[in-house]
């Protein structure tokens, strides 16, 4: 039980170690004195381009504005989900 206990000790330790590393490296953010707004560029000739292929594809299939989707609902859970779950299951089972 000791070996369970020190690997469980082992595993949340590295953890934290991994997690302190780029708080360290964080830098703070110069504020701006300018707003996005003004910081946003100027709309340029290809996204009025775009935007005027989209409205021709929209006006050439006007039964897809009727789609609803969904029909397969599922659920992804990502790696970190598993680590996590792994570590409180560690912990649990350990104490």
């Amino acid at each position: 039980m000791s070996f369970l206990r020190s690997f469980a000790s082992a595993g949340v330790g590295l953890l934290l170690l991994l997690g302190a590393a780029p708080l360290a490296r964080a830098e703070a953010v110069p504020s701006s004195t300018t707003s996005p707004a003004q910081q946003a560029p100027a709309r340029s000739e290809a996204s009025t381009e775009a935007a005027g292929d989209y409205a021709a594809r929209e006006a050439k299939a006007p039964e897809l504005a009727k789609f609803e989707g969904g029909e397969y609902e599922h659920i992804y859970i990502g790696s970190s989900v598993v680590v996590v779950l792994l570590v409180v299951l560690i912990v649990v089972l350990v104490l």
